[in-house]
């Protein structure tokens, strides 16, 4: 199937229309939110912080420790625990997929087995988390229990597929995968039927790797990484696959995004300063940009957090 790369027209007007639908009792004035962020702390290593949106109130989520790494964090939808990546360096044991508080307490295995499971990602009702697995030799995209029964491979593809992002309304994910010879962004209905390429631009048009999808809120646009005018670049195209549009202009890589929950700016990764760190930009018109971390190390795999409502003593539960 071929698409039409077209002006931004279209997108914008589609990021304005998810910014006015924004449920305004969610964003009132006592809802906050939060991005959780992997930090490089040794060589292979990393630890979870967390920031508030506009970059202030750091907190350590988990313990520093340079033979531990913990990446690839996924707020849950109502944001009181996160889905994270765990690997001990000091042993041959696997990536593995765990759950902890939102505060870093009580860290579970949840997927518990001898191969390697990452890029965890949730259903929008809590009930599953997707994600990336080498179980059945290559990488595919499975679904699991949220507490990481009957797991499931959806793609089952002589190909690897990464990436997986659950759609708002529970009836697609969207994934990265090499079939076709160059990563391209896919989805499929959660039962890993009708798996279709949506980034496949016109014959002669020079292939380009494509990947890191992110729904956005209301389901409308996906955000997705694309190194398809030199360089890697986030750009947005409607779900399925049309108007796609770049939002992001540097000579760096800007990479891993992430939405915000009304849909208004995209968090993201870029080494633009020399190192990666996060970054926010506004979705309808590709401004304001703001670097949020400010590190001598490593920030990557930034996730927005819900809106997040304080309790009487002011503390995020």
């Amino acid at each position: 199937m071929n698409r039409k790369i077209v002006s931004a027209g279209l997108i914008l007007g589609s990021a304005l229309l998810l910014s006015a639908c924004a449920d305004s009792t969610d964003s009132g004035s006592s809802a906050i939110t939060k991005i959780a962020f992997s930090t490089e702390v040794a060589p292979a290593a990393a630890e979870i912080n967390s920031i508030k949106a506009d970059g202030s109130d750091l907190t350590d989520l988990t313990v520093f420790d340079p033979t531990l790494s913990y990446t690839q964090p996924a707020w849950s939808p109502k944001g009181t625990q996160i889905a994270f990546v765990f690997t001990d360096l000091g042993t041959p044991a696997p990536a593995q997929i765990f759950l902890m508080n939102d505060d870093g307490s009580n860290p579970d295995n949840i997927s518990n087995n001898a191969f390697n499971d990452t890029e965890p990602a949730w259903s929008s009702d809590a009930a599953e988390i997707a994600f990336t697995s080498d179980r059945d030799g290559d990488s595919e995209i499975y679904a699991m229990g949220a507490d990481g029964s009957l797991p499931v491979n959806l793609t089952n593809a002589a190909a690897a597929d990464t990436n997986p992002t659950w759609s708002p309304d529970g009836a697609m994910i969207a994934f990265t995968s090499d079939r076709d010879g160059d990563l391209e962004i896919y989805t499929m209905d959660t039962d890993g039927a009708n798996q279709t390429n949506l980034t496949i631009v016109a014959e002669g048009v020079t292939p380009a790797a494509d990947f890191a999808p992110a729904w956005s809120p209301d389901g409308f646009l996906i955000a997705f990484v694309s190194n398809r005018d030199g360089n890697d670049e986030i750009y947005l195209m409607a779900a399925d696959g049309t108007d796609q549009t770049r939002l992001t202009f540097s000579d760096s890589t800007d990479t891993e995004p992430s939405w915000s929950p009304d849909g208004r700016q995209v968090a993201f990764a870029s080494d633009r300063d020399g190192n990666f760190e996060i970054y926010s930009i506004d979705t309808a018109a590709g401004t304001n940009e703001t670097r949020l971390t400010t590190n001598t190390t490593d920030d990557r795999d930034p996730s927005w957090s819900p809106y997040l409502t304080p309790d009487s003593s002011g503390l995020v539960p």
